[in-house]
C-alpha cells in the first residue's frame, strides 16, 4: 500500500485507510468463522443461507463486543483483584463471553431453521389436505 502513497505512509489518510482496512477484514473474518462453525459442526445437514443470516449478526456483534470488552477492561481492575493473573483471568473472561456469543447464534440459527421447517411441513400438509 505504500506504493499508492509513493511511500508517504505517514499521515492521517493512510492511516485511516489502513485501519478501516483492518477492520473490515476483521469483521468478515468473524463472519466467516461464525458461518463455518454454524453450518459445518452440527450433526445433521444444514443449507448454507440458513445460518448465513445468523453467522452475520454474531459476527457483527462478536466485534462490536470485543471493543466494548477493551474499553470495559481497565474499568473492570482485575489486578487488584487477581494480582499477578490478571492476564489469565482476562482472557478466561473473554473467552467466557465469546462462548456465550457462539451459543446464543447456534441457538437462534437452530431455532430460525426448525421454525422454517415446521412451516414448511404446515404448508405441505395444508396442501394435501385442500
Amino acid at each position: 500500500m505504500a506504493f499508492i502513497f509513493f511511500g508517504h505512509t505517514n499521515n492521517f489518510f493512510f492511516t485511516f485507510i489502513g485501519d478501516s482496512f483492518l477492520r473490515i477484514c476483521a469483521v468478515i473474518a468473524s463472519i466467516g468463522l461464525f458461518f463455518l462453525v454454524y453450518w459445518v459442526l452440527p450433526n445433521r445437514k444444514i443449507p448454507a443461507l440458513a445460518v448465513l443470516p445468523t453467522a452475520i449478526v454474531m459476527g457483527v456483534l462478536w466485534e462490536i463486543a470485543k471493543y466494548l470488552y477493551i474499553m470495559a477492561l481497565p474499568h473492570l481492575d482485575f489486578r487488584s483483584i487477581y494480582g499477578p493473573f490478571e492476564v489469565s483471568v482476562g482472557l478466561i473472561m473473554w473467552a467466557f463471553i465469546s462462548g456465550l456469543l457462539l451459543l446464543a447464534g447456534a441457538y437462534v440459527s437452530a431455532t430460525r431453521h426448525a421454525l422454517r421447517e415446521a412451516r414448511k411441513a404446515d404448508i405441505a400438509r395444508e396442501d394435501a389436505v385442500n
